[in-house]
């Protein structure tokens, strides 16, 4: 499944295609500027279990629509106000977050009396973190999705969420570089050929665990 890392080096790939900035990434969803539609809107394409994005023979960017694909339609919004309020998700972005960003999500996190994996990926605290990347950043941690948060130390864990973010942004940058002319296919692909090298060492390694209808991975 497509994550914040997954759309973040997509929308890179497609300013990059056209040669400007005609979209941005917020967590799992990719904002594009729309000619289709009134002056100054977007469309915002949401990405939960479909990771697919074509460019036609018109050189024209578009989602394919599929019965699977979790919101059912494109959304649009003019640009003008907070895009990340009228996608009603948090300030904070895995993707862009600053360390005293980050430092200050832990520090509301490791009061929270539920289990942490949840709590991690609540896209109303913090966006672009889903199971997989969960997985993988509380088992660097050292860290357990089923135990409380504000029952295990948490001090780490910030450092951890940068140091894995910046990881993926130079795997997935050099794989972006790779296809120097070749940026079309990248795009059409970008999803099957990030998920081979996510350089994972717990997601669908690990033991599954299920915490609130969710499937964690977790080596014990």
């Amino acid at each position: 499944m497509p994550e914040g890392p997954e759309v973040w080096i997509l929308n890179k790939a497609i300013c990059q295609y056209y040669g400007e900035n005609i979209s941005t990434s917020v967590g799992k969803h990719l904002i594009v500027q729309s000619e289709y539609n009134q002056q100054n809107s977007s469309i915002i394409w949401s990405f939960g279990f479909d990771g697919k994005i074509l460019i036609d023979e018109n050189n024209k960017l578009y989602k394919p629509m599929e019965e699977n694909w979790i919101f059912g339609k494109n959304e649009i919004l003019g640009l003008s106000g907070n895009i990340r309020q009228q996608l009603a998700l948090s300030n904070v972005d895995w993707m862009t977050a600053s360390q005293e960003e980050l430092n200050d999500f832990v520090k509301k996190l490791s009061k929270v009396r539920g289990k942490l994996g949840p709590a991690l990926i609540n896209q109303n605290k913090i966006c672009g973190i889903g199971v997989a990347w969960g997985s993988e950043i509380l088992h660097r941690a050292g860290l357990r999705p089923d135990d409380s948060a504000n029952c295990q130390d948490l001090s780490n864990l910030a450092h951890v969420m940068i140091e894995i973010r910046e990881e993926i942004k130079q795997i997935y940058d050099d794989q972006l570089n790779k296809c120097e002319n070749k940026i079309k296919n990248f795009i059409e692909e970008w999803f099957e050929n990030l998920y081979e090298i996510r350089n994972m060492k717990v997601y669908k390694i690990g033991k599954k665990m299920t915490i609130s209808g969710r499937t964690w991975w977790i080596i014990e």
